[in-house]
């Protein structure tokens, strides 16, 4: 900024934070030391049958495999 008649200028900080939407996974470390954990999550992985270009399925494939585990 401008600075007048002081020997000071002002300064203006803006911090932009970009919104995402909701993320599609959050893994925790632990999760994994569950008992049958990695054997749940590659057949849910597997029987997901999603059609689209690559960015799309992740997605949707994540978006499922949220649902699976809450449930």
């Amino acid at each position: 900024m401008s600075r007048g008649l002081s020997d000071h200028c002002a300064l203006m900080l803006a911090i932009y934070v970009e919104n995402w939407g909701p993320k599609p996974l959050c893994m925790l470390k632990c999760w994994e030391a569950l008992p049958g954990y990695n054997n749940f999550v590659r057949e849910k992985w597997l029987s997901f049958q999603v059609e689209g270009w690559g960015g799309y399925v992740l997605k949707e494939k994540l978006k499922l495999l949220k649902l699976a585990l809450k449930d």
